[in-house]
């Protein structure tokens, strides 16, 4: 099965559709570029063209489903790109170049790949940060100014929505992915989004491959206080 039938059928059951040819030949040079920078640079532990497709393309595109479309989108500790370049490639589909992407991480390295292989790509309105997230939402040109913020970060939900909140403008949403095991977790997040300004919404269920996972929709109803996001080490200390 190629990348394109693979694709198709992996998020058809989300009601999901990738109409044009350009779009699943980026998703191919995508999984391509990053199988050969993996050799060098520690972008994903999972290496298989099928993997790549399933664990990291279709489940980033799960917040399509199930959330509207936003004219910008900031990814959060985005690593490979994932969720924010597979979201935007879907975007794109339907209308190139309207919904800005910012991609955000604080390894240098990361980001120069991504930089490249946007440029590949073809890819318009996307721009790129090297800084910590706790910094970068404190800069005026980036603090609640994007309609969702995204992160597939493994860390606890109470510091995810201080990390994402305040990137995220009133009206728009946070959306975490999540196992059907976090709930816990997520009720542990209540708190902490209320915080910072936000409220869960509809959470919502898929299926991908076997395993239940989770969209958890926080959203921006009031700007986030000042004093967040708090430097990590208090973070990490002490969750909200």
């Amino acid at each position: 099965m190629n990348g394109r039938e693979l694709l198709s059928g992996l998020i058809a059951p989300l009601g999901l559709e990738i109409r044009k040819s350009e779009t699943f030949d980026r998703f191919e040079l995508y999984c391509a570029r990053l199988i050969e920078k993996n050799a060098v640079m520690n972008l994903t532990t999972i290496t298989s063209p099928d993997g790549i497709y399933a664990r990291h393309f279709a489940d980033s595109l799960a917040p399509a489903a199930f959330l509207p479309r936003p004219d910008s989108l900031i990814d959060v500790g985005c690593g490979g790109g994932f969720p924010g370049i597979p979201l935007k490639l879907f975007f794109d589909d339907s209308a190139p170049g309207e919904t800005r992407l910012m991609l955000l991480d604080s390894t240098a390295k990361k980001i120069d790949f991504l930089r490249e292989l946007t440029e590949e790509m073809g890819l318009e309105n996307v721009e790129f940060e090297t800084r910590r997230a706790e910094d970068a939402a404190r800069d005026p040109a980036l603090r609640e100014s994007f309609g969702m913020a995204v992160s597939r970060a493994v860390t606890a939900m109470p510091a995810l929505c201080e990390l994402c909140l305040p990137f995220v403008r009133v009206g728009g949403v946070f959306s975490a992915h999540k196992s059907v095991r976090s709930a816990e977790e997520i009720e542990s997040a209540r708190r902490a989004a209320k915080a910072l300004g936000g409220a869960f919404g509809n959470i919502r269920g898929y299926s991908l491959c076997g395993a239940d996972q989770l969209i958890v929709p926080v959203e921006k109803k009031k700007p986030s206080p000042a004093e967040f996001p708090r430097p990590w080490a208090r973070i990490k200390k002490k969750p909200l």
